[in-house]
């Protein structure tokens, strides 16, 4: 006799056994840590579940009896006839157990089966019932009658554990079949006056058949393949006009001669279409000429569009029937402010789709600036205040050098300080001098304290040098940074500078779309630079 554990990992729980006699602690009972001990022993070996195991001339057989819907009729019958030999055979020399996979009821007359009601082979379910069926240290075998066409993937841990209790699996195939049947159908989301698309999945081996989809309530045929040949698989693909929404029964079904399919009973397959309402489109637009008609073609028979006359719909106008509302170049002075107002609230809580098409008389230009409807554009809309008073950035550019001393520098000042009082709040303004090297005087800011920026032009002096290349780099740097509408550099000199690479440097700032004007205060001429500028 042998023994033998169902769950030995649970063997570690003794290394426990120590720890019970040597966790620090107070006073020590060696009778109780005996105790203890011998409490922990006996529940691990409880739950290790030990077996024992004797050999014994006893033999048990399970035969694994495969009705499943992969197989035709003439195949189950053959897999019954073939179960009960095995059974006659067998039961000379041991006890008999059956594993039935599939069919609606047991195949085979007698109490010990095990009925597995699954039509998908679960081959690895049914090597585990064999496993427990046969006793430990008995004889025996398993024998499985199947096409071998399992669905499942661990019967492979199943076969080890039989192999490794020293249980031969042996396995009978059943004869060809030439049955060919529909395994499955699918089909699209579809709105009534659309197509309806139908996926039939066919299994089996055949030259000639074709797939007919019909109609159950008016028995018409609502579309057919093409013939078509299997050798194993085919996925086919049907489509039929549907014009009234709702539920549509419909059944798919192979035309195939009956000398090429074993079994006629599997080539239909029964399933509903669901038909939803076509798209309902309120169109408002009034300028574009036939856009309406023209769209709800190129949309196609899935969409329903209404096209009233915008200035004809008043607040009381339902909207909640539509799914959508296009606004297609229509301003709100056409819209009545209470329509605009259900569509806002539609949108919002109902999730009633809006588009906006653009055109002269959408966004700004057609008053949706500050309209009911505004927040729920992914897009600001300027207003017209921004159109009339737009925001400036100006970076005045002084020449404090020492040919501007005396009534020139004065001129100067007078001249920025004029700049200065054209700006609104929100404009911006820096002023940038030069005198032998740059410095911003009053560095990019908001012109909303213009006193502030009065005080630092009347303490500018000229002294130094004339180098006005840096000071242009540094005023066009400045307005880069600056998030303003226009942009505009202003220099007011002597035009007694040095020469440099000034007509890249305009190049750059055109670019940008930053404008530049040049000033001159005192009684010469421009030279080549100011002209270049």
């Amino acid at each position: 006799m042998d023994i033998s554990f169902t769950y030995p990992l649970f063997a570690l729980l003794f290394l426990l056994l120590p720890v019970l006699w040597f966790w620090p602690g107070g006073q020590r009972r060696i009778p109780h840590l005996v105790i203890r001990s011998l409490i922990l022993a006996l529940l691990t070996v409880g739950l290790m579940k030990p077996v024992f195991v004797t050999e014994s001339d006893d033999k048990h057989f399970a035969i694994i009896l495969d009705q499943s819907a992969s197989l035709s009729e003439s195949q189950r019958n053959e897999a019954v006839e073939t179960a009960r030999e095995l059974r006659s055979q067998y039961s000379r020399e041991g006890d008999v157990s059956f594993i039935q996979v599939g069919g609606e009821e047991p195949a085979i007359e007698g109490e010990s089966i095990t009925h597995l009601e699954d039509d998908l082979s679960p081959l690895g379910d049914a090597l585990e019932k064999a496993a427990q069926m046969i006793p430990m240290g008995e004889q025996g075998s398993v024998t499985l009658i199947s096409d071998g066409l399992a669905t499942d993937r661990h019967w492979g841990h199943a076969y080890d554990h039989l192999k490794t209790r020293g249980i031969p699996v042996n396995s009978i195939k059943l004869s060809d079949d030439s049955d060919i049947f529909v395994s499955g159908v699918e089909a699209n989301d579809v709105r009534a006056g659309d197509d309806a698309k139908v996926f039939v999945d066919v299994v089996g081996t055949a030259n000639e058949f074709s797939v007919v989809v019909r109609d159950i309530e008016t028995d018409e045929t609502l579309a057919e393949s093409e013939l078509l040949q299997s050798d194993g698989r085919v996925r086919q693909v049907l489509s039929f006009r549907v014009d009234t929404p709702g539920f549509k029964e419909i059944e798919v079904s192979l035309n195939i001669d009956e000398s090429l399919d074993s079994d006629l009973t599997n080539n239909t397959l029964r399933t509903v279409l669901p038909i939803q309402d076509p798209v309902r489109v309120l169109y408002l637009g009034e300028r574009q000429v036939g856009a309406s008609n023209n769209l709800e073609r190129l949309l196609g028979a899935g969409f329903e569009m209404d096209a009233p006359d915008p200035l004809s719909i008043d607040g009381d106008f339902d909207i909640s029937p539509y799914d959508v509302v296009l606004l297609d170049d229509v301003p709100t002075s056409s819209l009545n402010e209470d329509l605009l107002n259900n569509i806002s609230q539609e949108v919002q809580q109902d999730g009633m789709g809006l588009i906006h098409s653009g055109g002269e008389a959408a966004f700004g230009d057609g008053g949706y600036h500050d309209s009911p409807i505004t927040d729920l554009f992914p897009v600001e809309i300027p207003g017209d205040q921004d159109k009339i008073d737009p925001s400036v950035g100006v970076a005045i550019i002084l020449d404090t050098s020492g040919s501007m001393a005396g009534s020139r520098i004065e001129l100067a000042k007078h001249i920025a300080r004029l700049a200065v009082r054209r700006l609104q709040p929100h404009d911006r303004i820096g002023i940038v001098e030069f005198y032998g090297n740059k410095h911003w005087a009053i560095p990019m800011q908001p012109a909303t304290n213009k006193i502030e920026v009065d005080r630092a032009i009347g303490r500018m002096k000229a002294i130094g040098g004339t180098v006005l290349f840096p000071a242009v780099q540094e005023a066009y740097y400045g307005l880069q940074n600056v998030n303003t509408r226009f942009k505009h550099i202003i220099l007011i000199t002597d035009a007694g500078v040095e020469d440099a690479n000034y007509e890249a440097m305009v190049r750059r700032i055109n670019r940008d779309r930053i404008t530049l004007s040049t000033i001159l205060v005192g009684q010469g001429g421009h030279n080549q630079v100011m002209l270049t500028l």
